[in-house]
């Protein structure tokens, strides 16, 4: 965890960085999959994050080892590397924007065969050429687990699936704005568990 970040102010001092850097959220690929599938994500400048809301399966950075994500696990890459997901490392893998415009042209990929999975995937970006200590100091990937159904960044995960499934994500001001406050509340969860096991 960055230093000098205390659990009683992380939130505010998140709420003021981000407000200057004036963020924006969006959801960039939301559907159900049906295995075997894999995507792959070119390198953005921006944090990306992966919800696996059905289904385990992997993610995997370039020369690093998968980490598998169970279902209702969180991934996030605050600088948006260049990385993959698949439900088995070992399948060919999609462009995501390929697997982005077919889902907008309403011909969504890798849908041969009962539902297996259910992934949505969300982007924030800030202003061009704007930077942040916090960003610049998070490791390449962080993994939230155990996230209880009760919990207020569920809930949130929740709130954005159903407005999905009522208007869609594209162009959706509702979704965008969800997107930016279950980032805050990753980020806030994240720094908070950090502390709580910091040697510092």
């Amino acid at each position: 965890m960055p230093q000098g970040i205390k659990s009683e102010e992380t939130f505010s001092y998140l709420s003021d960085v981000f407000e200057n850097l004036r963020f924006r959220g969006n959801i960039f690929f939301s559907s159900d999959l049906s295995a075997p599938w894999g995507i792959t994500l070119e390198e953005r400048g921006f944090p990306r994050f992966h919800i696996a809301l059905k289904g385990s399966c992997f993610v995997g950075l370039d020369n690093a080892e998968p980490l598998h994500a169970n279902e209702m696990d969180i991934f996030l890459l605050p600088s948006g590397d260049a990385h993959w997901l698949a439900d088995c490392p070992e399948n060919e893998r999609t462009l995501s924007s390929v697997a982005e415009d077919a889902c907008e042209l309403g011909m969504p990929l890798f849908q041969e065969g009962p539902t297996t999975h259910t992934l949505m995937c969300g982007l924030i970006m800030f202003d061009a050429g704007l930077s942040h200590p916090i960003i610049d100091a998070l490791p390449p990937i962080i993994h939230l687990n155990n996230i209880a159904h009760d919990s207020t960044i569920w809930q949130v995960v929740i709130l954005i699936n159903k407005e999905i499934a009522e208007h869609g994500y594209r162009k959706n001001a509702i979704v965008d704005k969800l997107t930016e406050v279950l980032f805050l509340k990753i980020m806030s969860h994240f720094l908070i568990e950090s502390e709580k096991t910091s040697v510092f």
